[in-house]
């Protein structure tokens, strides 16, 4: 199945328990590659906070689980309990 990028902005992301995390606010690519890489939590604006952001609010992609109505990840990031943003 196909799965447009733009289709994961704004998903809600939940771990496998339950736990509500946020939504997809930014999605992190290896052009080289052609593959997701992390999920941000947050949406990066400029490229000084980027790093403080992959660090704290963002989930590995190889840690999703399950992308449907909802993005299901096996665990979020070790830094966070709940997201800031999450409405």
């Amino acid at each position: 199945m196909a799965l447009y990028l733009s289709q994961l902005y704004g998903k809600e992301i939940i771990t496998y328990s339950g736990k509500r995390l946020g939504r997809v606010g930014d999605v992190i690519i290896d052009s080289e590659a052609g593959k997701i890489v992390k999920l941000s939590l947050q949406q990066i604006v400029n490229t000084t906070a980027a790093p403080e952001i992959l660090k704290k609010f963002s989930i590995n992609y190889e840690d999703v689980l399950e992308v449907g109505d909802v993005v299901v990840v096996q665990r979020g990031p070790a830094t966070l309990t709940e997201s800031p943003s999450f409405k």
